[in-house]
């Protein structure tokens, strides 16, 4: 059968509900309840990178998450159900990947700010010698009744 992983002495999975969703993420994430290490990024990181599992945080970060889940699926101590709860949740990560297309949008921005920002920094050269210049300009003239501060450029 195409798409079937097999894997010797696995029970198939369970058709009832193996997690429950009534908790939020910031309820989770603290690790409440469970006896755990990883309750932050910092320690999730160092976690992953001992077990050879650790990714860049980049454009391309949903398909090394979607890598490592495929990885993890294939732990032999793992209960089928985790293992196909594991493997479908890497699906759905490399979808989402494969259908936001963060490096084009990256590429997209990049190109766009490019001219904006050379402008800009053109623009603050020229304003920066036209204050310069005026500054000069009236603290020089014998009109001026009351003193200017002096420069700060």
């Amino acid at each position: 059968m195409v798409g079937t992983t097999t894997r010797a002495n696995r029970k198939t999975t369970a058709s009832k509900p193996l997690l429950a969703t009534s908790k939020t993420i910031e309820e989770h994430a603290p690790g409440i309840g469970i006896c755990t290490a990883i309750n932050n990024p910092a320690t999730a990181r160092k976690l992953l990178n001992t077990h050879g599992l650790m990714f860049l945080v980049t454009g391309k970060a949903l398909r090394d998450i979607s890598a490592a889940l495929f990885k993890l699926s294939l732990v032999t101590n793992l209960g089928a159900t985790h293992s196909e709860i594991i493997r479908a949740l890497a699906f759905i990560v490399f979808e989402a990947y494969q259908s936001s297309d963060i490096e084009k949008v990256i590429d997209k921005i990049e190109v766009l700010m490019k001219g904006p920002l050379a402008t800009l920094d053109m623009n603050v050269d020229k304003l920066e010698d036209l204050t310069s210049t005026c500054y000069n300009t009236l603290h020089e003239s014998p009109c001026h009744s009351c003193p200017l501060p002096p420069a700060r450029l």
